[in-house]
């Protein structure tokens, strides 16, 4: 109570009038429709409504070390300044948040910049493009050191959560339908049997990658056409059905961490300068895994509100590649996407150790 109580100024004479300065808070708040418009029908109140509150936060400490700075025009060595400060005073050394205030930032700068009501320099512009990136690769390589705790599942809790996955139901498909092919009147040759099956139609994955998805799961569960044998499927398919707890649950957490780690893995041929598309999927689910758990889905609803007015086109399907591939998580069963893409609190722990050993690829890139 004492702490909250607000003091009196000794000095009980009245000020002098004088013209009003707009808050931080009014500014933003002039500029809470057109942003609302802005972020997109797809996005909820909600989401738009904290990233606001984040950007006032930090627009607040930047005007009491700026004082002639408006919430159109911004540097960024004081907006850094600002960001810590949120981060020290409002957040109570939380780190796990400065990237959701420099997240929230960069998306107000968006706004600003491709709806020109940035009133700031080109250059300034440029200085804050820079910082962004940066507060985003020293965050890869240092991580937070003060999280948000959950609670794990247990074993049972745990292993219950991942054969209920449709990837656990599709390996226990694709591991049937090779035995199938093994025993069948054809005397398929190991080979003949996992093509066969690889290539079989499936409803539950009737695209063009389907095929791909289908050899990928058998590869993470060791069995390929050239390293596979019947007695190896056999070891496996018996795991599945007859194996013990742990044991099951080890060969699930082995194909789980086999998934993600694919999908982090940089690629050889990326779409923008300096940060390859799995190194973008690993950075948005371990920010969320890290945090809240859940992350916005803004790169899925409304995508050109994360680039710079001007983006190239190579930019676009950048993020077009992202968001596919987070879809194919989804369908795994790996991630959720509803307004938010939410990380399931069984994956939470596995998403992080995937991401973590990753570290030294992501500081290579």
């Amino acid at each position: 109570m004492g702490r909250n109580k607000k003091r009196r100024s000794k000095n009980t004479r009245p000020n002098k009038p004088r013209r009003q300065i707009p808050t931080r808070e009014a500014e933003i708040d002039a500029l809470a429709p057109a942003y609302a418009d802005w972020i997109g029908k797809d996005s909820t109140n909600q989401e738009s409504h904290h990233a606001l509150e984040f950007v006032k936060m930090v627009l607040g400490f930047h005007r009491k070390l700026q004082p002639n700075s408006s919430c159109t025009s911004f540097r960024a060595l004081p907006l850094e300044a600002a960001l810590c400060l949120c981060v020290d005073e409002i957040a109570e050394g939380a780190d796990f948040l400065f990237i959701p205030f420099v997240n929230s930032m960069s998306l107000y700068t968006n706004f600003l910049e491709q709806t020109d009501r940035w009133t700031g320099t080109t250059g300034q512009l440029e200085d804050l493009r820079v910082f962004y990136h940066r507060a985003h690769i020293a965050f890869d390589a240092v991580g937070p050191s003060l999280g948000v705790e959950w609670s794990e599942l247990d074993q049972t809790e745990q292993l219950k959560f991942l054969e209920e996955t449709p990837l656990a139901k599709k390996a226990r498909n694709l591991l049937a339908a090779v035995d199938a092919q093994l025993h069948s009147d054809s005397g398929a040759t190991w080979r003949q049997a996992f093509w066969a099956s690889v290539t079989l139609f499936d409803k539950d994955a009737p695209d063009g990658n389907s095929a791909q998805v289908r050899f990928d799961i058998l590869a993470k569960l060791g069995l390929t056409p050239i390293q596979g044998s019947a007695e190896r499927l056999a070891d496996i398919r018996n795991t599945f059905s007859n194996g013990d707890n742990p044991d099951r649950l080890a060969l699930l957490e082995n194909l789980v961490y086999a998934c993600f780690e694919d999908e982090f893995s940089g690629d050889s041929s990326p779409y923008s300068d300096g940060l390859p598309v799995g190194h973008a999927i690993g950075r948005i689910l371990a920010q969320a895994a890290a945090t809240t758990g859940a992350i916005s889905g803004l790169i899925l609803t409304n995508p050109g509100a994360l680039m710079p007015a001007g983006a190239p086109p190579e930019t676009a399907e950048f993020y077009a590649e992202v968001g596919r591939r987070l879809k194919h998580l989804h369908e795994l069963g790996l991630i959720v996407i509803g307004q938010d893409i939410t990380i399931p609190t069984a994956l939470r722990r596995c998403v992080l150790d995937v991401w973590e050993n990753t570290e030294p690829d992501r500081l290579a890139a």
